[in-house]
């Protein structure tokens, strides 16, 4: 996995912050409980909602981050919005050349679950990431993760970026 802090400016951040949640009121929204297979949602309680980003702001997405991600002929950028009782449990994306996430909650408490979890291929080293503001993870490598299910308790969806590269 690779990591990457500070991975959209500061306004662009902001922006996909704004989009996500003007977006939450209208029906739009997949859920994973109908698009994903048994095996990454067996024993959770939770749906994780996504729909595609518009067009104008997935371009300005790309363009920022394409030096970071390896080349790509196709990239898809969703929304993603980790509702409580949602996760995913263990893949490895090999449906996809690369995946990647960018956080777009202010703050993240460990506590409210939504812990990305992978394991290295080499070292078969388990670790463990808390949701931190702007950050992109990048699994070109197709190493097995998952994401812990989210807490019923928080006070909000975990909301991500989830970019694909085909």
């Amino acid at each position: 996995m690779k990591i990457v802090d500070n991975a959209l400016s500061d306004s662009l951040y902001k922006e996909c912050s704004k989009v996500i949640k003007e977006f939450l009121p209208h029906q739009l929204w997949g859920s994973s409980n109908l698009f994903w297979g048994d095996d990454l949602i067996k024993g959770l309680g939770g749906s994780c909602l996504s729909t595609l980003v518009p067009g104008n702001l997935q371009y300005e997405i790309v363009e920022q981050i394409k030096h970071k991600l390896p080349p790509a002929d196709k990239i898809i950028v969703q929304f993603y919005v980790w509702q409580a009782l949602s996760g995913i449990m263990w893949h490895n994306d090999e449906a996809h050349k690369f995946g990647a996430t960018i956080y777009l909650n202010e703050n993240w408490n460990i506590n409210d679950g939504g812990i990305f979890l992978y394991k290295n291929n080499e070292s078969n080293t388990l670790t463990g990431l808390t949701p931190k503001k702007n950050t992109m993870v990048i699994n070109d490598q197709h190493e097995f993760h998952m994401v812990t299910p989210v807490s019923l308790n928080t006070s909000e969806p975990r909301l991500t970026l989830q970019i694909w590269g085909h």
